[in-house]
């Protein structure tokens, strides 16, 4: 298990509020073998004063003007020396346990061309109160060939095979980056291996990029951009891998479906019920 490398990425600007501890929750992991490789924007807020004090447990890092988030996870795949790759918002947080997780599973896929883990998300208030738990699904070849791939982002581990092979993020796209590398990956043939764990804590607050909006009311002015700018990008991915508006309608109706009948799905339902309002700190044993 020692023997896999991962390299976590952690594209950052202006995040002071959540930085630090979306620092500590990456060298924390009771896993030796990491790397945390941090791009910073140009942050203004004090971020850079907290990335220099964590310097000397980086592996690299860097505070300069970027054309936006795919960018800079781009950068980031550059420097990374990991056989594991992922990344991890500097407002959110890797959960607990989860790069052992991740090499456990690692170690069952001999082919590194389909080394691609999820696992599944915890979502978070800003103060880091459970609103919502949402378990990884199990791979659905009948959904994934008509262009749904259902997978949440930095709960997702790949190869450095894989992404030297089929190639970094799209940096055009700025809000559905993750979407199309994930529809990369299955359109050649990769199949991801599900973990039970949740890997993930998604922050929603106001300042964030996209997730923050979409949980706001929907008469909200940066919310109704934010919706319009994604709708655009998925238009253009779905013209891109030829998808038709039927197979949309057809996958997500048998995702829908398949939902009900899904164990995990209704693992999450339960965990909500139970954990919701909670602070995820105080609830490790969700992690175990």
């Amino acid at each position: 298990m020692k023997d896999f490398k991962i390299s976590v990425i952690m594209p950052s600007f202006n995040q002071v509020a959540y930085i630090d501890e979306a620092i500590r929750s990456v060298l924390s992991q009771d896993y030796p073998n990491k790397e945390l490789i941090i791009i910073d924007g140009g942050s203004t807020d004090g971020s850079v004063e907290i990335i220099k004090k964590y310097s000397e447990q980086l592996a690299y890092w860097v505070s300069e003007p970027d054309s936006g988030q795919s960018n800079a996870i781009n950068k980031g795949f550059e420097k990374a020396t990991g056989h594991l790759l992922t990344w991890s918002n500097s407002d959110d947080i890797l959960l607990p346990g989860t790069l052992s997780s991740v090499a456990n599973k690692a170690i069952s896929i001999p082919d590194p061309m389909q080394r691609w883990l999820i696992g599944g998300c915890l979502w978070l208030d800003k103060d880091g109160s459970i609103m919502r738990c949402t378990k990884a699904r199990n791979w659905e070849k009948s959904i994934t060939k008509r262009g749904l791939v259902s997978v949440y982002s930095p709960s997702s581990f790949f190869s450095a095979e894989l992404i030297d092979k089929l190639g970094y993020l799209d940096e055009k796209l700025h809000y559905a980056m993750d979407s199309e590398l994930w529809l990369r990956f299955a359109k050649n043939g990769v199949q991801y291996t599900t973990s039970a764990n949740y890997f993930w804590g998604l922050r929603l607050h106001e300042q964030a990029k996209v997730s923050g909006h979409l949980f706001k009311d929907k008469d909200d002015d940066k919310q109704k951009i934010v919706i319009k700018k994604r709708k655009s990008e998925a238009l253009e991915i779905q013209k891109q891998y030829e998808i038709s508006d039927f197979d949309i309608k057809i996958s997500d109706a048998m995702h829908k479906l398949s939902s009900i009948m899904s164990v995990a799905f209704w693992e999450g339902k339960m965990h909500t019920a139970y954990y919701r309002n909670q602070q995820w700190q105080k609830n490790l044993k969700l992690f175990s």
